[in-house]
């Protein structure tokens, strides 16, 4: 019995898993499915898999409660031991068996009389497979006793050897050995299936139809045997606490985050994401070796793994880190062992865990050496900073007086002809990116009026084209209404976008137009928005010179091919992002096309918000008379559930084909889980992406009225992102 176990023998298992929680309910998965645990369904101390059939031992009475796969609330125990209080149960075949609470006796039941447990032997951590049992003598022995169909060799363990605790597959078995910790099997082998790892410890087994896993002693991490099961796909530097295993699956429950994975023949049995219990709970003490886990110290928010305040769930030590990391602490009473990343090691010791070359050696002369030209090159450079400074000051105002008598002046400062950064894609000619309206809307009034950007910002129309190869096909970035943004290189190397207005803008717009739209963009400069380099108005031409964002746009990873995207990356994505909206927002800017495609990542992954194109509208922008901020929310909560599913704003192949309309309900009913995208790889911790979507859907709603300001959106955005070390 464990706090996750899976049906076993048919093509299409079923998984279960006790949840994280005090309430200890169950959520279950089949294939490519998650199924829902029946609200009257209780709460379970532990889980037993049988032959398309699942048991568990209800928590608080003990009791046993057995169902069919289709998850309904029919306890299929026989009535006469259904108030029994057991401590541990098997399923096998059809067959189960339960150690009595009260006196360690074993009840069995739907088995043949050979599946009858001999009188008067008393036992713990039983286990079942096809027509045999197995359990553990109780008392100072720790022997296996088994007993079935006679033919089997499953039924005929070593009897020289004490077991810790024990795992049955189709028609074999195996325990851990008490004090050497090491695997010791004994039935069919007819597939390697009993030819486990020799001279390693372990603390935690599971057995399959054919094949076996299981967590090694002094790192956690799983090794796998059997042929005929793909041992290979077993995750490397991944540790676990708990394993269950089906026909040709298995899955555990990590260490540090508390997900399941699976791995085997059958990656489409996918779990969903929720928080596994690490154990079974229990009212004595934790044993030598072991601790008792703490939920709280993996930053997961719970009130305690079990619903009695007086249990715990004792998980074992591991004594050592997988490679590339370090011991930093070892296992107390209510924390394991804790591993630093090599990269991070300063002393000695570490050093030679990592097997680092020793840091050099410093004297006493050394140290005074390196003092002296610290102090040295700090006068110099005090010396210098001090006349800079001067030069610097009477630079600063002589600018500004001619800048303020020529009428210009830029209300945020900065070098204009700076940029980092790519507003467009990453490789010239090739991407979608975006092209952006430039129809940037001004809800304010008052205010200082903004002006043309400095003389240095304008650029010559010959300058342009020479960056661009005279507007080329070849380094187009993108297109749209408004018209192309391509890829330019100036005279000085800089890289930047060049947006020019078709010949449509170029005919029917007015240069009053173009100044108007000039004065808006003037003022808008913030570390996450595509900020404007320069402009050229000559010979009737509307271009625009911005950032260029080397790693493309958000649509570009998500849906476009790009590198996927880390949910630390998409957290920090989604935080930035929120404040690019944010600072419009209070500059009265309406961007009014929030979309992936106008989000942009720069040189340092940091995102920033584009310039404007036509994008989708929120359900009321068809009444409203104009657009207004919480149409820009609406659209940045479309964003964020892209980041959180993977899945496009809207996508025909989908019911509803709208991401809003899909995921919106599934998070307000409490299975958000059920929207997280699993291309990529899960989470350390559920909760900032939980939060993440409980955002999402606030920015959804229907009603614009019911929508948080970006202000708010942003400081909970960050929050999450601050929280997860993404920021």
């Amino acid at each position: 019995m464990c706090s996750i176990a899976a049906s076993y023998g048919e093509d299409d298992p079923l998984f279960c898993a006790v949840e994280a929680t005090f309430e200890q309910q169950v959520f279950c998965w089949g294939r490519n499915e998650s199924l829902e645990w029946p609200s009257t369904g209780p709460a379970m101390l532990g889980l037993s898999g049988g032959m398309g059939f699942m048991c568990g031992i209800a928590a608080g009475s003990q009791r046993p409660f057995c169902w069919r796969k289709n998850l309904t609330s029919i306890n299929i125990v026989p009535e006469q031991f259904q108030n029994t209080s057991y401590d541990s149960i098997a399923a096998g075949d059809g067959h189960v068996c339960a150690a009595r609470s009260q006196d360690a006796l074993v009840d069995c039941w739907n088995g043949d009389d050979s599946l009858n447990v001999p009188r008067g032997v008393t036992l713990r951590s039983l286990v079942a497979g096809r027509r045999f049992v197995c359990g553990i003598e109780t008392g100072d022995g720790g022997t296996a006793r088994c007993w079935g169909d006679a033919n089997l060799a499953a039924t005929a363990p070593p009897g020289d050897v004490e077991f810790e605790s024990l795992s049955a597959g189709g028609e074999h078995a195996c325990g851990i050995v008490r004090k050497s910790r090491e695997i010791r099997c004994w039935g069919d082998n007819r597939l390697g299936q009993t030819d486990a790892p020799r001279g390693i410890p372990f603390v935690v087994l599971s057995l399959g139809l054919n094949h076996g896993c299981a967590v090694r002693q002094d790192t956690h991490g799983v090794m796998c045997w059997g042929r005929g099961f793909n041992a290979s796909a077993a995750p490397d530097r991944t540790e676990f606490l708990a394993l269950a295993s089906s026909r040709v699956v298995t899955c555990g429950v990590r260490e540090d985050n508390l997900l399941v994975v699976c791995w085997g023949n059958g990656t489409e049995f996918a779990p969903p994401l929720q928080l596994s219990s690490p154990g079974v709970c229990t009212a004595a003490p934790c044993s030598a070796g072991e601790f008792s886990f703490n939920a709280s110290s993996l930053g997961v928010v719970t009130a305690g793994l079990c619903s009695s305040s007086t249990q715990q769930v004792c998980a074992p030590c591991a004594s050592d880190c997988s490679n590339g990391s370090f011991v930093s602490a070892p296992c107390g009473a209510n924390d394991n062992r804790r591993c630093t990343d090599c990269s991070l090691c300063e002393t000695s010791l570490c050093r030679g865990l990592c097997h680092l070359s020793p840091a050099p050696e410093s004297s006493a002369v050394g140290v005074e050496e390196r003092r002296h030209r610290a102090v040295s090159l700090a006068a110099v450079l005090g010396a210098a900073i001090s006349g800079g400074v001067v030069v610097a000051v009477i630079g600063l105002l002589a600018w500004c007086c001619l800048q303020r008598r020529r009428g210009r002046w830029w209300r945020n400062s900065g070098s204009g002809r700076s940029g980092d950064g790519a507003y467009g894609h990453q490789n010239g000619g090739t991407g979608t990116g975006t092209s952006g309206g430039m129809q940037l809307q001004s809800v304010g009034s008052g205010g200082i009026p903004c002006v043309k950007p400095p003389e240095a910002l304008r650029y010559r129309l010959s300058e342009l084209r020479d960056a661009t190869g005279n507007f080329k096909e070849v380094n187009e970035l993108g297109r749209g209404s408004y018209g192309f943004v391509y890829k330019a290189v100036l005279g000085d190397g800089q890289l930047v976008a060049v947006k020019r207005a078709n010949a449509a803008q170029r005919i029917h717009g007015s240069s009053r137009d173009f100044d108007a739209e000039l004065e808006i963009l003037c003022k808008l400069r913030h570390a996450n928005i595509v900020n404007l380099v320069g402009y050229c108005g000559e010979m009737g031409e509307r271009l625009l010179i911005y950032e260029f964002m080397p790693h493309g746009t958000l649509r570009d990873h998500l849906h476009g091919g790009l590198s996927p995207l880390g949910w630390g990356l998409r957290l920090r994505v989604a935080a930035q992002a929120a404040r690019g909206l944010e600072f419009l927002h209070k500059e009265d800017v309406i961007h009014r096309d929030v979309k992936s495609a106008n989000i942009l990542l720069d040189a340092e992954w940091s995102a920033r918000v584009a310039p404007p194109d036509a994008g989708y509208r929120d359900p009321e922008y068809s009444t409203a008379p104009r657009m207004t901020a919480a149409d820009d929310v609406y659209g940045f909560g479309v964003v964020l559930l892209e980041l959180l599913s993977g899945r496009k704003a809207y996508d025909c192949e989908f019911e509803p084909a709208g991401v809003a309309e899909w995921a919106g309900p599934l998070i307000r009913t409490g299975r958000w889980a059920e929207v997280v995208d699993r291309a990529v790889e899960g989470p350390r911790s559920v909760e900032p992406v939980a939060r993440l979507a409980e955002i999402a859907e606030k920015c959804v709603r229907v009603r614009a009225e019911e929508r948080p300001p970006m202000g708010q959106v942003a400081v909970w955005l960050e929050q999450i992102a601050q929280g997860s070390g993404s920021l």
